[in-house]
């Protein structure tokens, strides 16, 4: 009869007879034969003298189907079990004497790992916990990369990207830090994980992280997909539907304004040599730059159905026109007459609108009504082309030769009162 393996009193490894011990009984709950169950102490043993954690390693890795299936007495997941076998696995990743065995077992642990949904947010947490085990060092750093991508893959196939969100501003830096580990796509294939994972995000995921008033799970996927636009270079399937996916948020997101520099993303123009539909996505995109709710009724005669393909309200681009056409209206000038501001927006009650502007930064002012006037201190500029480049050039010049002149005056004035104390 085999017998379950005896624990060293003194031994540097011996976190991993724990395992050992579960994996007999299980053998044994299993039915397994005498001598599978013999055989496994027998390697076992010869691995502990030989101290050779790399086979150990294997040994384990090779039963866990065996312990993921487990039951307790109550016929419930043995979850803390579980733990206990992978993160003795990632234990076992400090001990290996090579990097050619280290290579093998985290490839394997991350394999075991991935390979089951059962344990799901455990098994996250152990991707994560192998990332965080392996040295960031450029012997290290494909492994490091190898296991980013199993997080990252993960959390977002499983639906618990959300655990992930606190450490997106890192992500760029820790590519940085794979240096020649990384691949030239890593960037882009990252960043449109993230962008597609977001707005995956569970209702009540959603509902709980809303309560911070920093979060919006719209507005973060719209910043990474512009990120992935931004590095991508392939026209293809994906990024086609990213564009699209971009161009109907730009319309849709209420925080959105600033589209002229969205329109210079280098790869929209290449989407629009190889996708007939991409021109007509970006002449709607226009007008937000320059356009009215008036030219997007001739859009919308010009090209039926673009929008409900997209699957955008026309409201919606309604709305935010009149309150890019109040931006306009106030541009350059410091009050502007309300009666003014209805006759352009084509409506009596503009007083939400404006507050629509203010709310989303792209208006301030103040609603004078005794004087019906609208005092305008700081408004979005929806376009900035040559003119308006010569004329801050023409601003800047003039305030660096005043700063020049305060500079030699202070320097003059510094410079009398040291002759006069020389007196």
């Amino acid at each position: 009869m085999s017998k379950i393996v005896a624990v060293p009193t003194e031994d540097s490894h011996q976190d991993v007879f724990p395992v050992a011990r579960q994996i007999q009984s299980l053998m044994k709950e299993e039915k397994l034969s005498e001598e599978k169950i013999q055989e496994f102490e027998r390697n076992f043993v010869e691995h502990i003298e030989k101290e050779d954690w790399y086979q150990i390693f294997l040994l384990f890795g090779d039963k866990c189907d065996l312990i993921v299936r487990q039951v307790d007495k109550k016929g419930k997941p043995a979850a803390d079990k579980v733990e206990c076998y992978f993160a003795t696995l990632i234990y076992l990743l400090d001990a290996m004497d090579s990097i050619i065995k280290l290579e093998a077992a985290v490839t394997k642990v991350v394999q075991l790992l991935l390979s089951g949904t059962e344990y799901a947010q455990l098994r996250l947490k152990m991707l994560k916990t192998a990332y965080n085990s392996l040295p960031v060092s450029p012997k290290t750093a494909h492994l490091s990369r190898q296991t980013f991508f199993g997080v990252l893959n993960f959390a977002a196939d499983n639906q618990l990207f959300h655990e992930l969100l606190p450490y997106l501003n890192f992500f760029e830096q820790w590519v940085a830090n794979w240096g020649e580990a990384a691949k030239e796509t890593d960037r882009k294939e990252i960043f449109h994980i993230i962008a597609t994972a977001i707005p995956q995000l569970k209702p009540e995921v959603k509902l709980t992280l809303s309560s911070d008033v920093l979060f919006d799970d719209e507005e973060l996927a719209f910043s990474w997909m512009k990120k992935y636009l931004l590095e991508e270079t392939e026209v293809n399937e994906q990024s086609l539907k990213a564009v699209k996916t971009f161009v109907a948020d730009i319309c849709r997101l209420p925080g959105v304004y600033q589209v002229e520099g969205l329109l210079t993303i280098p790869f929209l123009a290449e989407a629009a040599k190889k996708d007939a539909s991409i021109p007509k996505m970006l002449q709607l995109l226009q007008l937000f730059v320059s356009g009215t709710v008036t030219d997007l009724e001739k859009f919308k005669s010009a090209n039926p159905g673009l929008l409900e393909s997209l699957g955008v309200a026309s409201s919606d681009i309604e709305n935010k026109l009149r309150v890019l056409s109040l931006c306009s209206l106030c541009e350059g000038r410091s009050t502007v007459p309300l009666a003014e501001v209805r006759k352009v927006l084509g409506a009596e009650d503009v007083d939400d609108l404006i507050i629509q502007a203010g709310h989303f930064d792209v208006l301030n002012a103040r609603i004078d009504e005794l004087d019906q006037t609208l005092h305008v201190q700081t408004v979005l500029q929806r376009s900035f082309g040559p003119k308006d480049w010569a004329h801050l050039d023409t601003t800047l010049e003039t305030w660096i030769n005043k700063i020049d002149a305060l500079i030699a005056i202070n320097n003059n004035d510094v410079g009398s009162t040291v002759a006069q104390a020389g007196a």
